[in-house]
């Protein structure tokens, strides 16, 4: 039986294949499960936002709470305000209120993902492992935000104030447009997919602009700006890993950063291997592997004490 236990052990990546199989099984044979599950993960998500230790007992999330609530009063609202408006239940309110453009800062965990909305009407969508900081009001000539990791925004449009958003390789400045941005401080890629609008992309002394379906691609010291042809690979917002025509150490990396957990490939045969296809996150790493198991042949293996899954 899945129990919220369960549930919120998977979501802090802690369950046993045993268990991730029982909760694919469990969604997918109910539509009332499916809703239960997106309610439960709605909440955790939500808490881990307010609190900065979540701890399970009983199925009951526990957060606890910062002592200085003077000094992050401010933090803590525009927290709140901040998971309203992901839950669809915030639309607006007066500036009035708030009289800072002092940074508010969202961390997402490994195997977690988030959309915020922010007060200007922009709509953030955050991918596992990143973090965002923006003012709860921008009160400056530029909206400006800072975003550590990968974040795919829908921008509202505004003439009079553009949009920025800064990370440790580079900068996007737009007016309102829909675009994608990867930018892991620990990683060599600074990537920029624009959806529709117009993006001006800031690498270093240099300025690129571009145009809908373009992407520009900064790597190991190399820019490159190349056509989107396929636009799978934006809609793991929704859900969803999708594959073009990727090698296996990508697919791997992947997969590490979605669901939290270390993969070792002891098979280097297999570093070369493509693949393309869909998965959804909700299904699991086990799913996942066992799926490429059809096209490629590895065995696998989890340490639970270490949380590695060796591949061999």
């Amino acid at each position: 039986m899945v129990t919220k236990n369960i549930l919120y052990r998977f979501f802090q990546g802690a369950t046993s294949f045993r268990e991730e199989e029982m909760i694919r099984k469990w969604i997918e044979c109910n539509p009332e499960n499916k809703k239960e599950y997106e309610a439960e993960r709605k909440l955790y998500d939500m808490m881990l936002l307010l609190s900065d230790e979540v701890s399970i007992e009983k199925g009951i999330i526990k957060p606890f709470y910062r002592q200085e609530w003077t000094k992050n009063i401010l933090r803590i609202v525009a927290m709140i305000i901040a998971m309203l408006g992901s839950a669809g239940l915030y639309h607006s309110y007066k500036e009035t209120k708030f009289y800072t453009d002092s940074f508010q800062t969202l961390s997402v965990p490994a195997g977690h993902q988030l959309n915020i909305r922010l007060s200007d009407g922009t709509l953030v969508y955050l991918n596992s492992n990143s973090k965002i900081s923006y003012p709860a009001i921008f009160l400056k000539k530029d909206r400006v935000i800072k975003l550590e990791g990968e974040a795919y925004f829908e921008v509202s449009h505004n003439p009079d104030k553009p949009f920025i958003v800064e990370t440790v390789h580079g900068k996007v400045e737009v007016l309102g447009t829909t675009f994608n941005v990867d930018a892991y401080p620990e990683e060599n890629v600074f990537e920029v997919s624009l959806i529709e609008g117009s993006v001006k992309v800031h690498k270093d002394q240099f300025a690129y602009l571009l145009e809908p379906a373009q992407k520009m691609t900064f790597k190991n010291g190399h820019i490159s700006i190349s056509t989107i042809d396929d636009f799978n690979s934006y809609r793991w917002r929704e859900g969803l890993i999708c594959f073009q025509n990727e090698t296996f150490r990508s697919i791997i990396n992947q997969f590490e950063r979605s669901y939290g957990i270390s993969l070792e490939i002891k098979n280097k045969d297999l570093l070369e291997y493509r693949y393309t296809g869909k998965f959804r996150h909700a299904d699991g790493i086990l799913y996942a592997l066992r799926v490429l198991q059809h096209d490629v042949n590895f065995e696998f293996e989890r340490d639970e004490d270490k949380q590695t899954i060796y591949i061999r």
